[in-house]
């Protein structure tokens, strides 16, 4: 699902460029740019990604922290700080984002 969830954003959004890093054996660092100002949307690694076609807008999630980025207006929104992000996913209309730690499930 994660494979068809990156190549369905690569397919769609095709003015932001993907790359990625291995560094390590279990480690992928996915660093995602803006084409037009190559500037990188998210400032940290990131290791899920959620498209959300209903508002256009793409869920990433970093290491303490999930980002909401627009992609109309291009404005990047930190939802969540200071946890382990273990699961996350848009309810079925697409308003929105419930977000699992270990201790709690949060809705946005």
């Amino acid at each position: 699902m994660r494979s068809l969830t990156l190549l369905m954003l690569i397919t769609i959004m095709t003015f932001l460029i993907l790359t990625s890093q291995i560094i390590s054996q279990h480690t992928l660092v996915l660093t995602i740019v803006d084409e037009v100002s190559l500037k990188e949307i998210a400032p940290q690694a990131i290791s899920k990604i959620s498209w959300n076609p209903e508002y256009e807008s793409i869920a990433l999630v970093g290491t303490d922290a999930i980002y909401l980025y627009n992609v109309s207006t291009k404005e990047l929104k930190k939802l969540f700080i200071g946890a382990q992000v273990l699961g996350f996913g848009w309810s079925p209309n697409g308003k929105y984002l419930a977000i699992r730690t270990r201790h709690a499930v949060l809705i946005y």
